[in-house]
């Protein structure tokens, strides 16, 4: 089993569930130190940033479900698996995994993708559903703060 960070639509339990059925299962709840979200071509995703934070959703999923969402994400053209260490985390609800999967979006997404910074209504309110789903409520200014920047052209990163 795999412990996967979910940040953005994934967070979303219906539409998780919906894509790898009982192949995931919600574990937890953590922040990711030193690194920002940020919308990027209308999705988002995570860059290292001091002192930052990025609120996660945790999935204990199968190889079977990292598959279907290798093809969700577009790995690894639009965004890039990468396998980081558990130090990273700081837990909120369950238990600190040893390492853990995220999707990163990579150079070559961020700047062949024709499409605007600024997410559509439904990206953000799917995103927004998910921190709901896990209890991110307080941690919703996070997901605000990285629109602001994309609508006003401000990007860290």
């Amino acid at each position: 089993m795999i412990t996967y960070a979910a940040y953005g639509s994934n967070m979303n339990r219906r539409q998780m569930l919906a894509r790898t059925g009982n192949e995931a299962e919600p574990i937890g709840t953590a922040l990711l130190q030193d690194w920002q979200l940020e919308f990027r071509r209308g999705v988002l995703t995570v860059m290292p940033k001091s002192g930052a934070m990025v609120p996660l959703a945790l999935w204990r999923i199968t190889e079977q479900a990292r598959q279907v969402l290798d093809r969700y994400e577009g790995a690894p053209w639009l965004y890039a698996p990468r396998m980081l260490p558990g130090s990273d985390l700081k837990l909120t609800t369950g238990e600190l995994p040893e390492k853990f999967l995220i999707y990163e979006m990579t150079a070559d997404g961020m700047n062949t993708i024709d499409r605007a910074d600024v997410p559509g209504a439904t990206y953000y309110d799917t995103c927004a559903q998910g921190y709901a789903d896990f209890g991110l409520q307080a941690w919703l200014h996070v997901l605000d703060a990285a629109r602001e920047r994309a609508l006003n052209g401000v990007h860290h990163g």
